[in-house]
């Protein structure tokens, strides 16, 4: 299984030395002079924020180490960067004295933070319905436009919007959000396949992200699962491998649980490891646990395998037609009729598709770039939604939707599905976003979010993978 670091956002290291700088007080010596040149460089400084990491070793520049601890430390740091700014002292006179009146270079002065007095505000996010796109990528470099984005309010279709609450950014130029209110459903009809996404958001939501003013951090988010990481029956992988891997199993009806493990069946009897042994199970199990769009249940009999939620019966669609079922054989009108059909039937039976993992893709979204993101370490609580696929509009008389965190980015937002339908190939998607503007931020336009995730075996032409995109483009 492959995947990315998680979501890392605090400042870097050498931004926090930066403005620690103005208060430092010079040393007799020129401090960080790695090259003994007179004057220390912002390669120098870098290099000793390397050895403090651990990522470099102290004899890289032993000049760094003022006291000859062996180490270099963040007081080090500082007093280097203040030579930086200010230049060597002389070793021979007196220490100059630093003074916040000191003008460096241009190429030297480190970027401000910059401040806005207070709360950014609130901003409401109207979607600019031509631009804003429910996407099917069903092959590489094969995406469809499936449908457009507008509100349902009261039962009636027109603008979709969310609203933004934002606080006071911090020293770092960082800020949360809070969403406040926001449309009853966020609507996409998809003619083509037949179907109506409804989004309800789940409302308010407290932290549910951040927006950072000053850029320089990593707000890209990307989804990434692997579609078969295993094959029961094949090199002793096993239903329990499966699970323990954190996998889904694809074709619980029609696949040996016991007897001839992993074997594809219609009856029980096929499964036998003998002829007539009687060992044989057909189906690994009569229901499915809950699940979602991007992570199906995993098989079951009973509520005890899903941890007390609901194990939902795999009912017969031919044969004794809507009759609970563990296989074919269940299903036939007769003992003779072969007529019988469990469930739906699955693209790769026995196989154990990997658990959506969520990382980034390692880059600067810069100034004015919005995560929404269920992070808990971070405090922040993404956009829940309760996601709905139904025949028609309007949204919400067909039931209630599964509840979904939602991840959206001005920055980049990329799904990646390794071993796309079962083979050796890769299925990507990624798209851009806009930033918003912190200046203007209760008033300004534009602004655009992407999401995108992979959903496994919903190609709605047959059997296979789609990446699903959103794009939420503001006017």
């Amino acid at each position: 299984m492959r995947s990315r670091p998680m979501f890392f956002f605090a400042p870097a290291l050498t931004s926090a030395v930066l403005l620690l700088a103005g208060s430092a007080l010079a040393q007799p010596a020129c401090v960080g002079d790695c090259d003994a040149s007179g004057d220390v460089t912002v390669d120098e400084v870098i290099t000793l924020v390397n050895i403090a990491l651990g990522t470099a070793t102290v004899d890289t520049c032993a000049a760094g180490d003022a006291d000859a601890s062996g180490d270099v430390t963040v007081d080090e740091i500082v007093t280097t960067v203040t030579i930086a700014l200010e230049g060597c002292p002389d070793v021979i006179g007196p220490t100059p004295t630093p003074t916040l009146e000191v003008t460096p270079e241009p190429t030297a002065t480190p970027t401000a933070t910059p401040t806005f007095g207070g709360p950014l505000g609130t901003r409401r996010f109207v979607f600019d319905t031509a631009r804003s796109t429910f996407q099917g990528v069903l092959a590489p470099g094969f995406a469809v436009t499936l449908g457009n984005f507008r509100g349902q309010n009261d039962g009636v279709l027109g603008d979709a919007f969310l609203e933004f609450e934002a606080g006071a950014p911090d020293e770092n130029g960082i800020a949360l959000i809070n969403i406040t209110d926001a449309s009853d459903y966020i609507v996409a009809q998809a003619p083509i396949a037949n179907l109506t996404i409804c989004l309800k958001p789940i409302l308010p939501v407290a932290n549910a992200g951040a927006v950072q003013c000053s850029g320089g951090l990593d707000y890209s988010i990307e989804t990434s699962v692997d579609r078969i990481i295993g094959q029961v029956g094949i090199d002793g992988f096993t239903a329990a491998d499966c699970s323990a891997a954190g996998g889904n199993l694809e074709g619980p009806n029609q696949i040996c649980a016991e007897g001839m493990v992993g074997l594809e069946c219609f009856l029980n009897e096929d499964c036998d490891s003998v002829v007539g042994s009687g060992d044989g199970l057909c189906g690994l199990g009569t229901g499915r646990c809950p699940g979602s769009p991007i992570n199906p249940g995993i098989p079951c009999d009973s509520n005890a395998d899903c941890g007390g939620a609901a194990c939902t019966p795999v009912r017969c669609t031919a044969g004794k037609v809507g009759d609970p079922c563990r296989n074919a054989g269940d299903c036939d009108s007769t003992p003779t009729s072969e007529d019988g059909i469990c469930g739906q039937a699955a693209a790769n039976p026995g196989g154990c598709q990997g658990t959506v993992m969520f990382g980034q893709t390692g880059e600067d979204s810069g100034a004015g770039s919005v995560v929404f993101a269920p992070l808990e370490s971070f405090g922040l609580n993404g956009l829940p939604v309760e996601l709905g696929f139904e025949a028609a509009l309007p949204c919400g008389d067909e039931g209630s939707g599964v509840a979904q965190a939602f991840a959206l980015t001005t920055g980049t937002a990329r799904t990646v599905i390794f071993n796309f339908n079962a083979t050796d190939d890769d299925l990507v998607f990624e798209q851009q976003g806009a930033n918003f503007d912190c200046h203007n931020w209760e008033n300004g336009t534009g602004g655009k979010f992407g999401l995108s995730f992979p959903a496994l075996n919903a190609n709605p032409a047959g059997a296979g993978d789609i990446i699903i995109g959103f794009t939420f483009q503001g006017r």
